[in-house]
C-alpha cells in the first residue's frame, strides 16, 4: 500500500481522532490537518529523483523518555509531498495500527515543515542554516529568530503564551533532537566535544525557532 493508498482508504473524521490520541499536543492544530489531508488527496503522486527514499518504514520507536514505543513513519519528512505520496509503506511485524493510526502517523511527519506549501516556503525563506564568521567558525544565520520573536511579543501582549525549550512536550523535542542529530551525521567536520555540544544546540534552536514561527502564524491567524 503507497501513502496516497492509506489516504484513499480513511476519512479525516478518524485521523483527527487519532492525531488527538498519538499527539495530544496537535489537537488545537485540527484545522490546519484536515488542510494538508485535503490537499495531499487532491495531489497526483508523483516520482522525484533525489528524493530521501521509494518507500516510508512504519516501525515502533523508543522516544528514551520513558514514554514506551511509538509509532513511527520514516523517511517522512522534508521529501516532496507529491513524491511521498508515491512511497510504498513498509511496515514492520510488531507494528499493529490502523490504517487511521497509521494515516495520522504519516501527517504528523508530512507536514513537520509545514501544513501547505506556502508556509513551508516561507519558513525556509526566513531561516538559513548555517554561515561562517570572519574566524572560520560556524554560526547560526537565524534571521527567524528575530521573526519569532516579533510574533511572540505580540501573542504574549495579547495574553497568550508559547512554549520554552524546557516546556516543549517529549514528542516535540524528540523530533527537534533528532534532526540536530542529523545533521552530525552528515558533517565531516572534525570537532571537541565542548565545540560539537554548542553547535549541537544552536541547531537545535534552529528548529525550534522554525517550529515557534508556525505555531505563532497558526495562534495569530485564530486570533
Amino acid at each position: 500500500m503507497t501513502f496516497k493508498e492509506l489516504l484513499d482508504s480513511v476519512t479525516f473524521d478518524d485521523v483527527a481522532e487519532q492525531i488527538v490520541r498519538l499527539y495530544p499536543d496537535m489537537e488545537n492544530s485540527l484545522g490546519w490537518y484536515k488542510l494538508h489531508f485535503d490537499m495531499l488527496r487532491l495531489m497526483k503522486p508523483e516520482y522525484h529523483d533525489g528524493a530521501n527514499d521509494d518507500v516510508c518504514h512504519i516501525t515502533m520507536e523508543d522516544w528514551e523518555d520513558d514514554s514506551g514505543l511509538h509509532l513511527d513513519a520514516s523517511p517522512m519528512e522534508g521529501d516532496f509531498w507529491e513524491h511521498s505520496l508515491t512511497k510504498e509503506l513498509i511496515i514492520a511485524p510488531d507494528v499493529k495500527a490502523t490504517n487511521a493510526e497509521l494515516a495520522a502517523c504519516c501527517l504528523w511527519h508530512t507536514s513537520f515543515y509545514g501544513f501547505t506549501e506556502k508556509q513551508v516556503s516561507d519558513r525556509f525563506r526566513c531561516y538559513e542554516d548555517w554561515d561562517v564568521d570572519k574566524k572560520g567558525r560556524l554560526i547560526p544565520r537565524i534571521r527567524g529568530e528575530v521573526l519569532a520573536k516579533k510574533k511572540l511579543s505580540v501573542i504574549r501582549r495579547n495574553g497568550g503564551m508559547i512554549p520554552t525549550v524546557k516546556e516543549l512536550s517529549p514528542s516535540k523535542k524528540k523530533e527537534l533532537t533528532s534532526l540536530a542529530k542529523r545533521y552530525f551525521s552528515y558533517s565531516d567536520t572534525r570537532m571537541n566535544k565542548i565545540k560539537r555540544k554548542r553547535l549541537f544546540r544552536r541547531k537545535f534552536m534552529v528548529y525550534y525557532y522554525k517550529r515557534l514561527i508556525h505555531i505563532s502564524d497558526f495562534i495569530i491567524f485564530v486570533t
